[in-house]
Order: C-alpha cells, then sequence, then structure tokens
C-alpha cells in the first residue's frame, strides 16, 4: 500500500510540475510578445514623427 501512494504521490507531483512549467512558460512568452509589441510601435511611432517633423 505504501507503494502504490509513493506511485500516486509520484505521478501527481511529475504533473505539477510540467503545470507550472507550462504556466511560467505561458508569462514568459506573453510578456515578451507584449515587449516585442512595445517596441515595434514606439519606432513605428518615433520614425513617423521623425518624419513628419521635418
Amino acid at each position: 500500500m505504501k507503494q502504490l501512494g509513493r506511485a500516486l504521490f509520484a505521478v501527481t507531483r511529475s504533473k505539477l510540475v510540467v503545470r507550472a512549467s507550462l504556466g511560467s512558460g505561458f508569462y514568459f512568452n506573453c510578456t515578451s510578445l507584449l515587449l516585442h509589441w512595445a517596441i515595434a510601435v514606439g519606432t513605428g511611432f518615433y520614425t513617423f514623427w521623425l518624419r513628419s517633423a521635418r
């Protein structure tokens, strides 16, 4: 019975680790995408402002 409990705990723990790593990867991707979008829009506005200022 003890071995079954340990095996169940190991399976649950591995699922939890996978879920946690998936979550952190998702947040990292969202943050990097938001940063990329902000840089692209900022660069676009900056070049537009330089062209219109002339």
